[in-house]
């Protein structure tokens, strides 16, 4: 690409941050003026004004061991220091400060961008568009905190591939602030970095993502009886927290034991879409919401079965597990309250976004091999003496593996 290409591609893509940043300081506002409102979101106005009563809050949800919840409660607190500190830089305005958790989660959004190549960027870039994820991460929200780690690891993840991925301090902040916040994030992010890193190094890369992916699986089953009771203890609380809006299905989806596997399909399908078809007319929130879902899966299901014929196994396997996990781990809370899906959907989807639109390609692919292949015969080629006579000067010659 020539020096002035490079040029006008910098200053458009400029103009499109400059586009996203206020795009999204107008979410910002509607949630304040308008969402706010009609929903009234405790959480975030407990951020805005910087106060956290930890066992009030936890009484209202019915929860005895607070040592059980104690990474929550520190990823809570955390969220209401930070929204002490826009408080007082901003006077209490409530609108300002939405505006500083947006600039959080908006820092991520450009890393990530920037991070991916060629038309996939423009996908991405529609993508992170989309009104619900915009309304959850530019609010006073975990949600805007939680993007901004989940985005800069995924980042991290997609330069791998083009072999420009450094693990440094961005990185290793986000993996602690997604510990605090989300650790069950880290599952599919784990699978993703480790058959990333070291897959590059077997021949057979789709068996050696296979492997690792069943042997994920393998401590899932291991823990499946603290699982089954995890999932029933968030039916519990959902059903019965007095926080939980009227959309809440009133119906038990883990029924017998380990319906939190044998229902996992259905679960994740429904956590991730939000509200039904017969739920839309519960609120204009629930309308947009369902015809945003309906967008997002017809989108991300195109660009995925448009690449499927070309891929090859490796990347099927690998987008397998990693949607499987970044979604099972979730389901289990957006399962019951569409509402609730959708805003904690926001948190996540940045990954479903990532493997769908810019990971499951061919070029991907062989630009990650092509190079590691290059990579690994530059290492293998070292400097030996050539056998000559006697009194001979002696020549180095690279040696071929």
């Amino acid at each position: 690409m020539a020096r002035s290409e490079v040029r006008t591609t910098r200053i458009t893509w400029g103009i499109f941050y400059a586009f996203l940043y206020f795009y999204r300081c107008a979410y910002s506002v509607l949630g304040e003026v308008l969402v706010m409102r009609v929903t009234p979101i405790s959480d975030t106005r407990a951020y805005q004004t910087g106060t956290f009563e930890q066992a009030e809050y936890w009484e209202t949800f019915g929860v005895d061991s607070l040592t059980e919840w104690g990474q929550t409660i520190l990823a809570t607190g955390i969220t209401a220091w930070i929204g002490s500190v826009f408080g007082r830089v901003f006077g209490g305005n409530p609108i300002l400060i939405n505006i500083g958790f947006q600039t959080i989660a908006f820092v991520g959004l450009v890393r990530l961008l920037s991070a991916v190549s060629g038309p996939k960027r423009k996908y991405a870039a529609a993508l992170v568009l989309l009104p619900s994820f915009s309304l959850w991460t530019s609010i006073a929200s975990k949600e805007a905190i939680v993007t901004m780690a989940l985005t800069i690891l995924s980042a991290y993840i997609v330069k791998m591939y083009d072999h420009r991925g450094r693990l440094g301090p961005m990185e290793l902040f986000a993996a602690v602030v997604l510990y605090v916040f989300k650790a069950h994030y880290l599952a599919a992010i784990a699978y993703f970095w480790t058959v990333t890193v070291v897959g590059r190094f077997f021949r057979q890369r789709a068996a050696f993502a296979l492997v690792a992916g069943l042997a994920s699986l393998t401590v899932l089953y291991v823990v499946r009886d603290k699982v089954d009771r995890m999932a029933d203890s968030v039916q519990t609380l959902i059903l019965t927290g007095t926080n939980f809006g009227r959309s809440t299905r009133a119906e038990l989806f883990f029924v017998d034991p380990y319906d939190v596997f044998w229902r996992a399909p259905e679960g994740m399908l429904r956590a991730f879409f939000g509200p039904s078809l017969e739920q839309v007319g519960l609120s204009p929130l629930h309308m947009i919401a369902f015809l945003e879902s309906s967008v997002l899966i017809a989108v991300l299901g195109f660009l995925a079965l448009r690449e499927l014929p070309r891929l090859p196994a490796y990347s099927v396997i690998v987008a397998s597990f990693v949607l499987f996990w970044i979604g099972f781990v979730n389901y289990p809370v957006g399962v019951m309250n569409p509402g609730s899906a959708i805003r904690y959907r926001s948190g996540w989807v940045i990954l479903v976004i990532v493997v769908c639109a810019t990971f499951l390609s061919r070029q991907v692919y062989i630009r990650w091999v092509q190079t590691s292949r290059a990579r690994s015969s530059s290492r293998d080629k070292t400097p030996v003496l050539e056998h000559v006579s006697p009194g001979s000067p002696q020549i180095l010659k690279p040696e071929h593996g």
